[in-house]
C-alpha cells in the first residue's frame, strides 16, 4: 500500500511536474507570440511611415529646389521686370510642382508676384512692417539661408507652406543682399502625394514641428495623441529645420487574440498530461507544424518584398536606359535635321568661291563661312558632349605630324590675327617624326584655343609652343601652350572655366559668342588621350592655356600623307577616274544638286535617284561603280537599300558610301553591318568627298 502510495505520490508529483512545465512552456510561446506580434506590427507600421517620409522629402525638397533657378536669373538679373519674373517663374508651376505662387520682394517689399491673378494685393506688402511676417523674414536675411513657415490657413483657401529664400548679387566675396523670394507650397496636395490623406493607409498618422521646429513644435496634421502613446516617429528632414511624423496600426497595439487560446490551451494540455501522453505529444506536433507555418508565411513575405524591391529596381533601370535610348535617338535626329541643311551652305559657298568674286561678294562669303563654321563647331561639340558623357569618344589612331599641325593652326587663324593687327610665333622642340594618336582631337583642341586667344586679344602677339615633357621607348608626353596679351581671366572664373556651358565672367560683346563648351570638351579629350588640359592668367595682361597629350612611337619613321585642298582633289578624281558612273540616292533637292555639281566637276557621270527603292530599281538595270546612299529616305531607308543591292550579283563588291547627319559610333557601326563600305557625315568637305571617292573607286579598280 505504501508502495502504492508512493507510486500515486510519484505519478502526482510527475503529473505536477510535467503540467508545470507546460504551463511555463505554455506562458513562453504566448510571450514569444506577442513579442512577434509586436514586431511584426512595427516594422509594417515603420515600413508605411517610411513611404509617406521619403515621398514628403521628396515632393517639398523638389519644389523648393525648384525655385533656386529662378534665385539664380534674379541673381543674374537685379533690375528684372513683371514680365521677365513671369517668364522665369512660369516653367516652376509644371510636371509635379506642388508650388502655388511665387512673389519677388526686393528691399523687403513684394513687387513681384505671380501668378498675379488673384493675388494683386500682394504688391507692395512691407515685410519690415508686417509683425507677423517681420521676424521670418529678417532670419531669412541676417542667416543668408531658407526659412520655412507652416503649415497655415492660406486667404485664398487651403493650406500652404512659405518657404522665405534670400537672394544675394554681386560677385561670392562682394554680395549684397537683395532680397526675398517667398515660395507657397501647397500643403493639401503635398499631403495628398505623399500618400497622408489616402483611406486606404493602415496606419493611423501626425505630423507636428509647425515651421520646421521638429518634435517641440506644434501638431499640424492627425491626432496630437500619437505623440503621447506609443508609436513609431520619423523625422522629415526639411530644407532647413525638420517635421516628426509618428504612426500606429489603425486597430492599436494590442496583442493577437490568438494569445489567449494559447494560454487555455496550454492548461487544457497540462491537464491532457495527466491522462494521455499521446495527447501531449500531438499538442506538441500540432504547436510545431504551427510554427513552421507562421515562419514559412513570414519567409513568403519577405521573399515577396525582395521581389517587389527587385522588380522596382529593374523598372528604374529600363527607364533609365529607354531615357538614354531617346537621348541618342534626339541627338542623332537633330544632328541629321541640323547638318543636312549645313551641308547644302558650305557647299554652295565652296562652289561659288570657284567663280570670280567682286569683294563685297567675297566679303559676304566669308562672313556666311565664320557663321556656317562657329555652327558645324557647336553641333560638333554637343555631340562630343554627348559621347563622353556616354564615354563613348574613341580615338582615331594614326601617324601624326605635329609640324603639319601646328601649320594648319596657324593658317586658319592667321587671317583672323591679321585683322586685328595681331602677331602669330609658334616654336617647338624638336620632335620624333614617328609619332602616333588623333591629330584630328590634338587639332581641335589647339585650335580651339589659338582661336580663343585671338578672339580675346585686341593687341600684342600670340604665342604657340610645343614640347616634350618627357619620353621613354614607347611613348611621347607632348605639351602644347597657347599664350596670348589679351584681357586675362579673374581666378575665381579659371576653375570653373573647364566645365560645360561656362564663360569668363569679364567677356562682354562679341567675346561672349559662343557655346562655352570648348574647353569643357578639350578637358575630356586630353584626358581621354592621357594627358590633361589647364590655364592660368592675370587679368588685364594675359593668359596661357595648355594641354598634355601622351603618343605613341611607332616602329617605322616618315611623314603622314598631306591633305589636299579643293582644286586638287578635283583633278585628282578626273585624272584617275573620269567617266566612271556614280549613282546618288538622296531625297533632299539641295543635296542631289550639290552633289551632281562637285562630281560632275570631277568628270564622273551622275545619276540621281529619290529614294532606297528608286536606287534598287536603277541598280538593277544600271551597273554602277559607286553608290553614294543617304540613311533618312522616304518608302526605304539606306540600310535597307544596302541590304538588298549588296543581295545581286552585281552589287556584291560596288563600293557603298554613307550621307549621313548623324555622328554617333553607333550609327556608323550600324552602316558597316548594312554592308555599306564607308561612311560621310554631313557637312561633307569637297576635298573629303573627292578623297574617299578617288580611294574607293581606286580600291575596286585595284
Amino acid at each position: 500500500m505504501q508502495n502504492r502510495f508512493q507510486g500515486v505520490q510519484w505519478f502526482l508529483f510527475s503529473a505536477t511536474v510535467t503540467a508545470m512545465a507546460l504551463a511555463a512552456a505554455a506562458y513562453f510561446v504566448e510571450r514569444q507570440a506577442l513579442i512577434t506580434h509586436q514586431v511584426n506590427a512595427e516594422t509594417h507600421v515603420q515600413e508605411r511611415l517610411s513611404i509617406v517620409q521619403a515621398r514628403l522629402e521628396g515632393l517639398l525638397n523638389e519644389s523648393i529646389q525648384l525655385t533656386y533657378g529662378l534665385v539664380s536669373v534674379i541673381s543674374s538679373n537685379p533690375d528684372i521686370t513683371q514680365a521677365e519674373f513671369e517668364r522665369a517663374a512660369e516653367p516652376l508651376f509644371q510636371g509635379r510642382s506642388l508650388v502655388r505662387n511665387i512673389g519677388a520682394a526686393p528691399d523687403m517689399v513684394i513687387r513681384y508676384v505671380y501668378p498675379l491673378e488673384g493675388n494683386e494685393k500682394a504688391i507692395g506688402l512691407d515685410y519690415l512692417n508686417t509683425p507677423e511676417q517681420r521676424e521670418a523674414a529678417l532670419r531669412a536675411r541676417d542667416s543668408g539661408e531658407l526659412v520655412l513657415a507652416g503649415p497655415l490657413d492660406l486667404v485664398q483657401g487651403g493650406r500652404g507652406l512659405v518657404a522665405r529664400i534670400p537672394v544675394f548679387v554681386g560677385p561670392k566675396n562682394q554680395s549684397r543682399f537683395w532680397g526675398l523670394l517667398s515660395v507657397v507650397i501647397d500643403a493639401d496636395r503635398l499631403f495628398e502625394g505623399s500618400g497622408l490623406v489616402d483611406k486606404g493607409l493602415p496606419v493611423k498618422v501626425a505630423l507636428r514641428g509647425r515651421d520646421g521646429t521638429g518634435s517641440h513644435g506644434e501638431v499640424f496634421f492627425g491626432d496630437p495623441n500619437l505623440f503621447k502613446e506609443k508609436s513609431v516617429r520619423l523625422p522629415v528632414t526639411l530644407p532647413h529645420g525638420d517635421w516628426q511624423l509618428a504612426a500606429q496600426p489603425i486597430d492599436g497595439w494590442d496583442a493577437n487574440h490568438d494569445t489567449v487560446a494559447v494560454i487555455w490551451i496550454g492548461f487544457a494540455v497540462a491537464l491532457l498530461l495527466c491522462v494521455g501522453p499521446m495527447l501531449l505529444l500531438a499538442y506538441y506536433a500540432a504547436q510545431r507544424k504551427k510554427s513552421e507555418l507562421q515562419l514559412a508565411a513570414y519567409y513568403r513575405e519577405l521573399e515577396s518584398q525582395v521581389q517587389a524591391r527587385t522588380a522596382e529596381l529593374s523598372s528604374a533601370k529600363e527607364e533609365a536606359e529607354a531615357a538614354n535610348v531617346a537621348k541618342s535617338a534626339f541627338l542623332g535626329k537633330m544632328s541629321h535635321e541640323l547638318r543636312t541643311p549645313l551641308q547644302t551652305i558650305l557647299s554652295v559657298e565652296q562652289l561659288l568661291r570657284s567663280d570670280p568674286l567682286t569683294e563685297d561678294q567675297l566679303s559676304l562669303l566669308n562672313t556666311q563661312h565664320i557663321a556656317s563654321e562657329h555652327l558645324f563647331s557647336v553641333i560638333a561639340d554637343l555631340i562630343d558632349l554627348s559621347k563622353i558623357e556616354a564615354d563613348k569618344l574613341e580615338l582615331d589612331q594614326q601617324r601624326v605630324d605635329v609640324a603639319e599641325l601646328l601649320s594648319d593652326v596657324v593658317r586658319l587663324v592667321e587671317s583672323q590675327a591679321e585683322e586685328k593687327g595681331l602677331i602669330v610665333h609658334v616654336e617647338s622642340d624638336r620632335l620624333p617624326d614617328n609619332l602616333i594618336g588623333d591629330p584630328g582631337r590634338l587639332r581641335q583642341i589647339l585650335l580651339n584655343y589659338a582661336g580663343n586667344a585671338v578672339k580675346f586679344t585686341d593687341a600684342g602677339e600670340i604665342h604657340i609652343r610645343t614640347r616634350v615633357e618627357w619620353q621613354d621607348a614607347s611613348n611621347v608626353m607632348l605639351r602644347f601652350d597657347v599664350t596670348d596679351t589679351g584681357v586675362g581671366i579673374p581666378a575665381d572664373d579659371l576653375q570653373r572655366l573647364f566645365s560645360p556651358f561656362e564663360q569668363a565672367t569679364n567677356l562682354t560683346g562679341a567675346a561672349r559668342f559662343g557655346a562655352g563648351l570648348g574647353l569643357a570638351i578639350n578637358k575630356s579629350l586630353a584626358q581621354l588621350m592621357g594627358g590633361e588640359a589647364g590655364a592660368h592668367s592675370e587679368p588685364g595682361k594675359g593668359s596661357t592655356f595648355w594641354f598634355t597629350a601622351r603618343l605613341q612611337r611607332s616602329e617605322t619613321s616618315g611623314n603622314p600623307a598631306k591633305s589636299t585642298n579643293r582644286q586638287a582633289a578635283l583633278q585628282q578624281l578626273r585624272s584617275t577616274h573620269e567617266g566612271k558612273r556614280v549613282l546618288i540616292a538622296e531625297d533632299t533637292a539641295e543635296i542631289q544638286m550639290i552633289l551632281r555639281k562637285i562630281l560632275g566637276q570631277a568628270g564622273l557621270e551622275v545619276t540621281v535617284v529619290n529614294d532606297g527603292r528608286e536606287a534598287i530599281e536603277q541598280f538593277a538595270r544600271t551597273p554602277f561603280d559607286l553608290v553614294l546612299m543617304d540613311l533618312q529616305m522616304p518608302n526605304v531607308d539606306g540600310l535597307t537599300a544596302t541590304r538588298e543591292i549588296r543581295a545581286m550579283p552585281s552589287g556584291a563588291q560596288v563600293p557603298i558610301l554613307a550621307i549621313t547627319g548623324n555622328a554617333f559610333d553607333g550609327d556608323r557601326t550600324r552602316c558597316i553591318s548594312a554592308g555599306m563600305s564607308d561612311v560621310l557625315v554631313k557637312p561633307i568637305r569637297v576635298e573629303r568627298l573627292c578623297e574617299s571617292v578617288a580611294f574607293w573607286l581606286s580600291e575596286v579598280a585595284g
